[in-house]
């Protein structure tokens, strides 16, 4: 799908009333100046989805809108059921004990 610059502007915006955002924004890359966002999109005429990325300026001074340097490129996504890994502390036999009996604090 090909979309004008000002079409990616009025997408991101939310002023486009073929498109809705259906994801939350998300930082994926930051500098000084600029920070990369992306977000999901549903074509509500196709009923497809696409992921949009676009710079925002990381302060109040930097004044930039949407794909003034390139012009937007969606992906189109589809939701899938992800599982994943993740380390976590171990629990030791002090920390099961002491929520069964906490210490007493009152001497």
């Amino acid at each position: 799908m090909k979309l004008t610059r000002e079409e990616g502007r009025q997408i991101v915006w939310g002023d486009h009333a073929d498109w809705k955002q259906v994801t939350d924004e998300e930082v994926t890359s930051t500098t000084r100046w600029t920070n990369w966002m992306k977000a999901v999109f549903l074509h509500i005429p196709t009923g497809k989805h696409y992921e949009i990325a676009w710079q925002r300026g990381a302060t109040e001074y930097q004044e930039m809108k949407p794909f003034e340097d390139c012009d937007p490129k969606p992906v189109e996504v589809e939701e899938r059921e992800v599982v994943r890994k993740e380390w976590t502390p171990v629990e030791t036999v002090q920390s099961v004990a002491s929520a069964i009996h906490p210490p007493d604090d009152s001497f």
